[in-house]
């Protein structure tokens, strides 16, 4: 096995890269844990660092953080998106954010593809056509 098999592209982890959904919807994602969201994480976190650190945070507060951090720097934007009457839904972070958090299954297809090697080598990118 080619250790290039690994390599991925920082830019595209970062900056996203448009993946098809189906059904005429497309996603730009980022990487989780690329610099944007780390730094998003530390930001949106720097309030509650006391109950961080002392690990009373609640539930309910810790998803609330993450999924703002997902919002902002996962989740960068989105075409073909239609609430279920069939009216486009405009991307924004509080509109990433509110999908995050009412559509679980949304959500877990947003993180798995942010998790996935696959979606960040460059060369399969151009393979498809989406950088």
């Amino acid at each position: 096995m080619k250790i290039s098999t690994f390599a991925t592209d920082l830019d595209l982890e970062e900056n996203g890269v448009w993946v098809d959904i189906g059904d005429g919807g497309m996603l730009l994602v980022g990487r989780l844990g690329n610099p944007r969201h780390q730094a998003a994480i530390r930001r949106i976190s720097k309030p509650h660092k006391a109950l961080i650190r002392n690990k009373t945070i609640n539930e309910e507060l810790s998803d609330e953080l993450l999924l703002r951090a997902m919002a902002e720097a996962i989740l960068l934007d989105w075409k073909g998106i239609e609430d279920d009457k069939g009216k486009a839904i405009k991307y924004s972070k509080d509109a990433a954010y509110d999908l995050l958090r009412d559509l679980r299954d949304f959500r877990n297809l947003v993180t798995e593809l942010a998790n996935e090697q696959v979606t960040f080598r460059r060369e399969e990118q151009l393979q498809e056509g989406n950088v």
